[in-house]
């Protein structure tokens, strides 16, 4: 099999990158391990909420240009520009979120913390100005049985902004019958249980019947749309108060949406799309300079071939690095990686400072060519995740560093 660019990982990287280049007229292939990370995503996507003294950052184009010169952000020519393509390429796709990249808002946790980030999803809640909230009255509800969402935390975060707030349990008919297993109260699959309209009907009955008349916002757990937004316009339509979803504990609604309406997008597109495919190794040349081909576990047999390759395999959770008791490798190509020998320099004590763990990936030059030996790979590009230097839970910009650098690096593909 052969393509003009394969793409190694099936996330938010992979399909930025993808779809990028399949719109640029390129034979597209995303080999992609498993379920992706970003289905563990709240439905906001950050571009960079904490700066490297852990303060929230209000403007991250400021916060990124600050950042020192080996961070992969520095690697995007223009921060800018490639966060519009970023978010015409969500809206492309069909996927709908508010937010500029010029000012963070914030979006509530479901644990009732306030978090900056740059875009969120337009059905969810989204704040603006915490000291100016434009309600002062609201309701939390619930499913019963529903522990993927502490209701009275959420609450607790509403009353630190000024803002009354309630919590009501809930149920119905077409929840009671799927009841019957643990796995049948969690977020996806209380979603598709949600996703018929006599179901939408049945909520929205029990939600307007335990409103009362003085309440101006009902927040409801994101448990609505896997595929897109339309069951959330539906129950908007049928409720009286104006509804918001709060974020859920993982797995997510919000981030499966999105990975699913990228996934069909770049498919649409006529990109092939590799569900399963752990790919194994990759051939270089004789000089070990560039990649002849890879394989992968369940096409023993062949060597998928491209012109170009790009490395968007995650981190440690993706697999794209892996640790034994002595190293930290990149288990494909055997590229450098920036994790120091000796486990004692990979932690530090202290559970909230930032890990050095967090910050391991692949070397890479300033056009995203992964080294090997000290030695760019001509052909090879990585980003997202497995990029070396940055501290996504820390600098609160996994999101947006994924997008943008998978967009620069398609961009020098497309230049070949």
């Amino acid at each position: 099999m052969r393509y003009d660019t394969i793409i190694i990982g099936g996330g938010m990287s992979g399909l930025m990158a993808g779809i990028a280049l399949v719109k640029q007229g390129q034979h597209v292939a995303i080999l992609a391990k498993g379920i992706s990370s970003l289905h563990y995503n709240s439905g906001s996507l950050d571009l960079m909420g904490r700066d490297l003294d852990g303060n929230e950052v209000l403007k991250p184009l400021e916060a990124i240009a600050a950042l020192p010169d080996e961070h992969p952000y520095r690697r995007v020519a223009d921060v800018a520009a490639r966060a519009v393509q970023a978010r015409e390429i969500l809206e492309e796709a069909g996927i709908k979120v508010r937010g500029t990249m010029r000012r963070n808002h914030y979006r509530l946790t479901p644990t009732g913390l306030l978090k900056p980030t740059w875009l969120t999803l337009d059905d969810y809640l989204r704040i603006d100005n915490p000291e100016a909230m434009p309600w002062q009255r609201a309701t939390v509800f619930n499913i019963r049985g529903f522990l993927d969402f502490p209701d009275h935390f959420v609450a607790a975060g509403m009353r630190r902004l000024g803002v009354e707030c309630d919590c009501k349990d809930i149920t119905t008919p077409q929840i009671e019958r799927r009841r019957a297993t643990p796995g049948e109260m969690r977020s996806t699959a209380l979603a598709r249980t949600l996703n018929s309209d006599a179901a939408l009907v049945s909520l929205a009955a029990k939600i307007n019947s335990q409103t009362d008349d003085d309440t101006q916002a009902v927040l409801f757990p994101a448990l609505l749309g896997l595929d897109d937004d339309k069951a959330a316009r539906r129950l908007r339509r049928l409720i009286d108060s104006p509804l918001y979803l709060v974020p859920t504990l993982p797995a997510s609604v919000g981030g499966t949406r999105i990975h699913t309406m990228l996934r069909k997008y770049f498919v649409n597109l006529g990109g092939t799309y590799m569900l399963g495919s752990t790919v194994t190794g990759g051939t270089m040349d004789a000089n070990g300079r560039r990649v002849v081909g890879i394989k992968a576990r369940n096409l023993p047999d062949q060597v998928i071939r491209a012109k170009h390759y790009l490395l968007a395999s995650g981190s440690f959770m993706s697999g794209g690095l892996i640790s034994t008791h002595e190293r930290v490798v990149e288990p494909i190509f055997g590229l450098d990686v920036n994790a120091p020998v000796g486990r004692d320099a990979w932690t530090r004590e202290y559970l909230y400072d930032r890990q050095p763990y967090m910050e391991f990936g692949v070397v890479t030059d300033g056009e995203l060519h992964p080294l090997r030996d000290g030695k760019p790979i001509a052909n090879l590009w990585a980003a997202g995740s497995i990029l070396a230097g940055n501290s996504p839970i820390a600098l609160a910009n996994a999101a947006g560093l994924s997008m943008l650098t998978a967009l620069e690096a398609s961009s020098r593909i497309a230049s070949k």
